[in-house]
């Protein structure tokens, strides 16, 4: 265990106190993790369309759909960050556990473009819907890691 994970038996949870989080680095915290995010998966698109696992021309796929969607998966994490930050003691944790309850939640928009519930989604391959799921997961790991780390109040130990 690192000093940088939350658990049960990190002193600050021992005494009750909330964890040491600065919001304010939110403001520039959160971009540069949307700016990673998006990155990363415009790199994995560009892998999954090399390797033929999706059309280059799969619409729901595009670099400014993968962009756009990475950026707002990461607004829509950082602001439950925010809140969960204000209104528990242990933020970190409770933060990856919702974090990861939503990506599980995410993965039914790939799953119903797999089923063609979603209109006008063109042909969706195996490979087309691995490669959605995998960049939810890569997403999720940028964000899960990156807001708390860079907002996580730094303490000197004496």
């Amino acid at each position: 265990m690192t000093s940088a994970d939350t658990t049960l038996s990190s002193p600050r949870a021992m005494r009750g106190e909330r964890e040491g989080i600065r919001l304010r680095r939110l403001l520039w915290a959160a971009p540069l993790t949307a700016l990673l995010a998006s990155a990363l998966n415009v790199g994995v698109r560009a892998i999954a369309v090399a390797l033929g696992a999706v059309p280059a021309d799969f619409q729901l796929l595009n670099p400014g759909s993968v962009i756009g969607s990475s950026v707002v998966g990461v607004v829509l994490g950082a602001v439950a960050f925010a809140l969960i930050t204000r209104f528990t003691r242990r933020p970190v944790h409770t933060f990856r556990s919702v974090a990861l309850a939503a990506l599980l939640l995410s993965f039914a928009t790939p799953l119903m473009a797999a089923t063609r519930r979603i209109p006008d989604a063109g042909t969706v391959t195996a490979g087309t819907v691995a490669t959605m799921l995998l960049m939810h997961v890569v997403a999720a790991a940028v964000v899960i890691t990156l807001l708390p780390a860079l907002t996580r109040e730094l303490t000197v130990k004496p």
